[in-house]
């Protein structure tokens, strides 16, 4: 469950941003709202945009996971009792 709600917060963040770049990059390039583009410039636009998030969430999941965890196969010994 806690991964489920951390992968969707994931896709969560990834849509917010793909947003609100594409208002900001709509200005910087074309000079006017994202929403009075023309549909070849919002799909050039979105092109962009989506291959950039998606790039940056590719990498958010190794860099959230840090080191693997070892896994250690075969038999194992119980512990030995501490001697007093």
């Amino acid at each position: 469950m806690a991964d489920e709600f951390g992968l969707n917060l994931l896709r969560s963040l990834a849509a917010q941003s793909m947003f609100s770049l594409a208002l900001l990059a709509s200005r910087d390039f074309y000079g006017k709202a994202y929403f009075s583009l023309s549909p070849t410039e919002k799909l050039a636009l979105d092109r962009l945009i989506l291959d950039q998030v998606q790039a940056n969430y590719a990498a958010l999941p190794d860099f959230l996971k840090g080191a693997p965890e070892t896994v250690q196969a075969g038999f194992q010994p119980p512990p030995k009792a501490p001697v007093d």
